[in-house]
């Protein structure tokens, strides 16, 4: 605040990640077991402070992303989802082990996005800032040309139906993009993220957070984001970048 940065790309505090989306789950009416888990004294406290943060953040002007999702299940949630919504549609790529994923073509993929984001709300508070879920940073799925391009597509058409549900629902807040995941230029060729960013409303108010900007101009191999008018309504110039 002393230096008058405005944003950060992450919550602040110490890492409380599992104890943050427990009611992500039930608010999918999915039982994981560990609803009624006591929590310790020294959990309960990195709870509190962070919240302390979150909102010490949002009175001096700071703002943090909340989170949204590429559609990645946790390892120990794919039996439970599966079992609770056995007819949702998923796809599995192994990296360093297989993981599995909501297919962007399934409802569920929406449902979990907008859970995501209601459970964030709550745990952290409205920063008013919101993260656009960055797809599959660093992966390539899809086992041939034809399905790389059905995912891709799909993905941004899921991503433009959770901005327009969340401009309706959240109205007034800024979006955040990440550009990170764009870095793996053999599999987001330009054409690709033109659709993506395409299908996002107009009038989105909108940062594309490209890390790899100094040492990887990614936004001129993607003609300046293909001219989208990113953060138009934003008083800080340095927002825009």
């Amino acid at each position: 605040a002393k230096r008058r940065l405005n944003r950060t790309n992450f919550q602040p505090g110490p890492a409380v990640h599992d104890h943050a989306s427990r009611d992500l789950w039930a608010r999918l009416g999915i039982q994981t077991g560990k609803e009624k888990e006591l929590v310790d004294e020294a959990t309960a406290e990195a709870v509190r402070l962070l919240k302390r943060i979150s909102r010490y953040g949002r009175e001096l002007g700071i703002r943090a992303p909340l989170a949204s999702t590429d559609g990645q299940l946790p390892a120990d949630m794919v039996e439970p989802f599966k079992k609770k919504y056995p007819d949702a549609k998923t796809f599995e790529f192994t990296r360093h082990t297989t993981q599995t994923w909501i297919d962007p073509d399934d409802p569920m993929w929406l449902k979990m996005n907008q859970a995501y984001l209601e459970t964030s709300i709550d745990f952290y508070g409205d920063t008013r800032l919101y993260g656009l879920p960055s797809p599959w940073t660093e992966r390539a799925p899809g086992d041939s040309p034809e399905e790389q391009e059905r995912l891709t597509r799909a993905y941004g058409d899921a991503v433009g139906r959770l901005a327009s549900w969340a401009g309706e629902t959240y109205p007034g807040g800024e979006w955040m993009l990440d550009g990170w995941a764009f870095a793996n230029r053999n599999f987001w060729h330009p054409d690709r993220v033109a659709h993506l960013l395409g299908v996002l409303p107009d009038d989105l108010n909108l940062v594309i957070w490209s890390y790899p900007a100094d040492d990887q101009p990614t936004y001129e191999f993607f003609n300046f984001w293909h001219t989208r008018n990113c953060n138009q309504k934003s008083k800080h110039p340095r927002d825009s970048q």
